[in-house]
């Protein structure tokens, strides 16, 4: 397992979630510093049977 974080990013309207590599750190511009950090789309999946969710971050953003 790699650690990363996923920013908050409803304010700014959109609908993908962000998995970020690497610890929090704050930046005045863009919320958090991203630069030189892989980032990737996170995909969630129900279990229709017990409503269980996993979520994958498989795609380069």
């Amino acid at each position: 397992m790699e650690r990363g974080f996923s920013p908050d990013m409803t304010h700014g309207g959109t609908a993908r979630h962000l998995w970020v590599e690497g610890v929090f750190e704050k930046s005045m511009w863009t919320g958090y510093k991203s630069k030189g950090r892989r980032q990737y789309f996170v995909e969630t999946f129900r279990c229709a049977a017990c409503g269980a969710l996993r979520a994958y971050a498989t795609e380069p953003k």
